[in-house]
């Protein structure tokens, strides 16, 4: 009996790290497609992309993008995901933000063209962040809307150059 009730659990502790859709922390602000702080990011964005080639030869590692991702209930959401291999425009992402809107399994290995992606970052030292413009339009439109960011995004907001 104690070997079944063990194994039980185990396998919803396996279910729950590995199988079940993860959603994100911070609920993502709703932002209208029209909005003229959000185009504007993301045309700074896609106008900087030799930059973002730039500091990612330099840090490797450390580049960040914002792509889009086609959900299981038909939506396109804007999806952050590490860079693991940049060759010409060809990119190799790991989705690493939980889509809200999508249910199952997913597969984070994605590839990406360049000029599919909506922002990028690259982290630098002295844990400074390149790029990020969609995210400071998003600080920006949040403290119009409703004021004072929560605690957890003014410390992140701080990191941006």
């Amino acid at each position: 009996m104690i070997y079944t009730l063990v194994g039980l659990l185990i396998l919803l502790g396996i279910w729950y790290f590995f199988l079940r859709s993860p959603k994100p922390k911070i609920m993502p602000l709703e932002v209208d497609k029209d909005d003229p702080t959000m185009i504007a990011a993301i045309k700074n964005a896609k106008n900087s992309l030799d930059e973002f080639k730039k500091s990612l030869n330099q840090y490797p590692k450390e580049g960040h993008v914002k792509v889009p991702f086609s959900t299981s209930s038909g939506e396109t959401e804007f999806l952050w995901g590490d860079v693991t291999k940049l060759i010409n425009n060809d990119l190799d992402v790991f989705l690493t933000t939980p889509p809200v809107t999508h249910e199952g399994k997913m597969d984070r290995n994605v590839k990406y063209d360049l000029n599919d992606i909506v922002d990028w970052t690259v982290t630098v030292p002295k844990e400074k962040i390149k790029g990020g413009f969609t995210m400071k339009a998003m600080f920006k439109i949040y403290e119009e809307k409703y004021g004072e960011l929560p605690e957890i995004l003014r410390k992140e907001k701080n990191l941006y150059e």
